[in-house]
């Protein structure tokens, strides 16, 4: 696991390209949402060339758009299997309410800018026979009224859901 802990663009693209080194097989990059108790899955996520800026110099991601392979404002979707993580975390009543957002984005922050390095690093290793095969990414919004406990409990209960690789 990568902890992404300062709010800064170029820190976390750093970061986020050394999990190349790992090779996961899955990816799920997890932020603070909104006040409140809510699980949510983000399935939109944009190759941005304009973003909310950072506390720190500098302000805006460098290189920016962060994925030159597409052009700015690409859409890349969630590939979590959202819809069995959300009946999962539900299903643990641990007082959270877990959902998917269909609409919208990630929110132009460092949120959706790990959340888009999350499904373009799957997108790139999606293949079963690729030697780095990446089954599933996506991002999670987490209510900010969730302790830490409950967040690391939902989380592990909502890992059941995903793809098991084979062979």
């Amino acid at each position: 696991m990568i902890r992404l802990n300062p709010v800064q663009h170029s820190p976390t693209f750093a970061r986020l390209h050394r999990a190349e080194i790992r090779q996961p097989i899955a990816v799920i990059t997890f932020s603070r949402g909104s006040i409140n108790f809510s699980w949510e899955l983000e399935m939109n996520q944009y190759n941005r060339d304009s973003w909310f800026r950072d506390y720190r110099v500098p302000l805006m991601p460098t290189p920016n758009p962060p994925d030159d392979s597409v052009p700015a404002g690409t859409l890349r979707l969630s590939e979590l299997p959202v819809q069995e993580i959300v009946d999962a975390v539900n299903a643990a009543n641990l007082g959270v309410n877990s959902f998917i957002c269909f609409a919208g984005d990630g929110g132009g922050f460092l949120s959706e800018f790990a959340a888009y390095h999350g499904v373009w690093y799957q997108n790139i290793h999606d293949q079963p026979g690729h030697p780095a095969w990446c089954i599933a990414g996506g991002q999670l919004h987490v209510g900010s009224l969730i302790d830490w406990d409950i967040a690391e409990r939902a989380a592990a209960g909502g890992m059941g859901p995903l793809p098991r690789p084979t062979g």
